[in-house]
């Protein structure tokens, strides 16, 4: 249980802190200190504003992260159960 729950740690902690960061930044306009996100392409050059579009780059970012991180670990189990209830239906047939 333990090494299940620190490879979850490991393996999400990080794009979900993004993720988070990216709601504080949107919503309260709040930032946190060791962001996990790209906080000078965030904010504005010339403004104190957040520039939307580059929030919405970063969302999509951290999510691809998420999801390459734990899609390297884990696999659909359909095609599986498909593919080997095909080879024991040959054999036993």
């Amino acid at each position: 249980m333990t090494v299940a729950v620190k490879i979850n740690t490991f393996l999400i902690d990080k794009p979900l802190r993004g993720l988070a960061e990216l709601d504080l930044i949107e919503k309260k306009e709040i930032t946190s200190p060791n962001c996990v996100v790209d906080l000078m392409g965030i904010m504005g050059v010339n403004t104190d504003t957040s520039n939307f579009g580059m929030i919405k780059s970063e969302r999509y970012r951290m999510n691809h992260l998420l999801t390459k991180s734990i899609t390297e670990y884990f696999f659909m189990i359909t095609p599986k159960k498909t593919r080997e209830r095909a080879i024991l239906t040959k054999r036993f047939i």
